[in-house]
């Protein structure tokens, strides 16, 4: 339930990005609608039409459902035989620039527009999943030193900490891993940088 609720939040997320977008797709289609009313209305009510597409565009409602599965190209080229019989040329223009504006275009922004969401949005989680791992380490790191005032984790303090994190490595993988974190030659301790950013590849 955890990944399900970390999806659904995310997806909450975009949604201030993609609203814009789905409302001019809204727009486009209750346009396209209209004009649909005012153009194909008759060529759409006579018994001989399926079911489907008997009165697709009697209304402005059904005249935006009948785009809206046009969309999809689910019902093309189907739908558009009827008005293809009462004008040529008028429906071509009508469905073939429909398709052309929403399917190709609009479409297409809206997925882009919820992918960027979605990967904006993706970064942002790893982005805090990485800070939440840096302050973990830090805080171990601090540990590790204790009341030590010297500035640096000495072999000795990480042999112990690798000994109970890691008790089937003999001393010489211990050994081998602190040399790893890139202690300093001259104090042979590891600085708060090096642990930060070697420790979780050598462990």
């Amino acid at each position: 339930f955890e990944q399900l609720r970390q999806t659904m939040a995310s997806m909450a997320a975009t949604a201030p990005t993609v609203f814009p977008v789905v409302c001019l797709f809204a727009g486009v289609l209750l346009c396209y609608a209209q004009l649909g009313v005012l153009l194909w209305r008759d060529a759409y009510a006579h018994d001989g039409l399926d079911a489907e597409f008997k009165d697709g565009f009697g209304s402005i409602g059904r005249s935006a459902l009948s785009l809206f599965v046009l969309s999809t190209t689910e019902n093309f080229p189907f739908v558009m035989y009827p008005a293809l019989e009462a004008n040529a040329l008028g429906a071509l223009l009508f469905f073939v620039s429909f398709v052309l504006v929403v399917v190709y275009v609009i479409v297409n922004m809206v997925l882009a527009a919820f992918y960027e969401a979605w990967k904006r949005e993706h970064e942002l989680v790893a982005e805090r999943e990485t800070v939440r791992r840096y302050h973990g380490l830090i805080a171990a790191y601090r540990c590790l030193l204790g009341a030590e005032s010297e500035e640096g984790l000495p072999e000795a303090a990480w042999d112990a900490f690798a000994s109970k994190l890691l008790p089937r490595a003999s001393a010489d993988d211990r050994r081998l891993a602190f040399e790893l974190l890139g202690p300093d030659a001259t104090t042979r301790r590891v600085a708060l940088a090096d642990f930060v950013v070697r420790c979780p590849s050598v462990l």
